[in-house]
Order: structure tokens, then C-alpha cells, then sequence
């Protein structure tokens, strides 16, 4: 939710999704559809996936000079695991935001969002990381930042997005949670500081 609500986008702009996302990561898209005026580009993914190039070349034959991002998940609620690296290079030679749905794929194996290069990637940690219901996380890319603006803020004038928040949880499993999260998605703890340093400033 908070993902697709992040992405700075005007009237006109589309958006691309597969055919396999799950109604918790497509309902917010079509929130921005009918506020926003966005166009929602759902594209047919057979399952099982018939091969790396099918399923890149399906999404890539999609972009038009209107569009600017592409969301979709890492795994699918069917257990079939998407090319995630083949999307997010394809989608950078075409300067387009990447916004991957980690949800039934963090805890299943290893992630390493530095190799992965993805601009978003978000979690809901109740899965099969087993965390309390309501956890999660939203990593932002670096890179992306400035394309992206956290919809809690009252100022949208602000160009920083700061990020890494646990939510619904008390502060002592927010704490306890963050850098493990952070660990085994192959963040660096130098990082991790920054980031929480920065939205506790901006948050006082």
C-alpha cells in the first residue's frame, strides 16, 4: 500500500502489473486509478511461468512512453518464483521504476537487495519469517528516492524519503526486528543507521 502510494505519478501516467499479483498489492493501484487518474496495465502471465525471456519479453512489450514503473512480486501465492533481476535490468535500460512484492518471498530464501537492484521492495513479515501480524517493511533504493514520497508527510515539498519503518508493533519489537530484517536482505548496518537516524530527525 504504502509502495504504490510512494511513486510520484500525474494524471495519464501507467503503471504495469502481472496478471498473478495478489488483491492486497493491486487494490492499491486502483485507489490511485480512480483518485489520481493513473492507467493500470495488467499483463496476462501464464502460470506456471513459461521461461525467463516469455516472462520479461510479456512486460517489456507492455511499456509504452507513458509508462513509469512496474510492480510485481517476487513469488506468487502459487509458489512460482518470478526473474526479478531480468525485470529490474530490462525496466533500468527503459528508466523505469521496479516495485517488487516480497511478501511470499522473504524467510522462503536467501534476498539480496544489493544484487537485485530493485528501486522498491516491500514485506509483510507475518509470512514465513513468522513475525507478528502486522509487521513489515518498504525498502527504498537510493537511487529512486527522488522519484518517491512517503504519503504520511504533510510537507510535499520534502525530496527526501525516509524509510525502514516497522509498523503496528511496540518500539521494543520495532528495535529487535530491524536489524535482522536488514541483515538478511543484505543491507549494511552503516546504512541501517543513517536511515534511522534520518527519520527520527525528521519525525521530532
Amino acid at each position: 500500500d504504502i509502495q504504490a502510494h510512494s511513486v510520484k505519478l500525474k494524471k495519464g501516467d501507467e503503471i504495469i502489473i502481472s496478471s498473478q499479483e495478489h488483491p492486497a498489492g493491486l487494490r492499491p493501484w486502483l485507489v490511485r486509478q480512480k483518485n489520481d487518474g493513473i492507467k493500470i496495465k495488467t499483463v496476462f502471465i501464464p502460470s506456471p511461468l513459461k521461461s525467463v525471456t516469455d516472462t520479461v519479453s510479456r512486460l517489456s512489450n507492455a511499456i509504452t512512453p507513458k509508462t513509469k514503473a512496474i510492480s510485481f512480486c517476487h513469488v506468487t501465492r502459487g509458489g512460482h518464483l518470478y526473474p526479478v533481476k531480468e525485470i529490474v535490468d530490462m525496466a533500468k535500460e527503459r528508466n523505469l521504476l521496479t516495485l517488487v512484492d516480497g511478501a511470499q518471498a522473504a524467510g522462503q530464501f536467501p534476498i539480496n537487495l544489493n544484487k537485485v537492484r530493485c528501486d522498491a521492495y516491500s514485506v509483510s513479515l507475518h509470512k514465513w519469517i513468522l513475525a507478528p501480524a502486522g509487521t513489515g517493511f518498504l525498502f527504498i533504493n537510493k537511487e529512486a528516492r527522488e522519484k518517491m514520497i512517503s504519503p504520511f508527510i504533510y510537507d510535499k515539498n520534502q525530496s527526501k524519503f525516509y524509510i525502514l519503518e516497522i509498523n503496528t508493533q511496540p518500539g521494543m519489537t520495532k528495535l529487535s526486528l530491524v536489524p535482522e530484517i536488514a541483515k538478511y536482505c543484505g543491507i549494511s548496518f552503516e546504512d541501517l543507521n543513517v536511515w534511522l537516524v534520518n527519520d527520527a530527525s525528521n519525525n521530532r
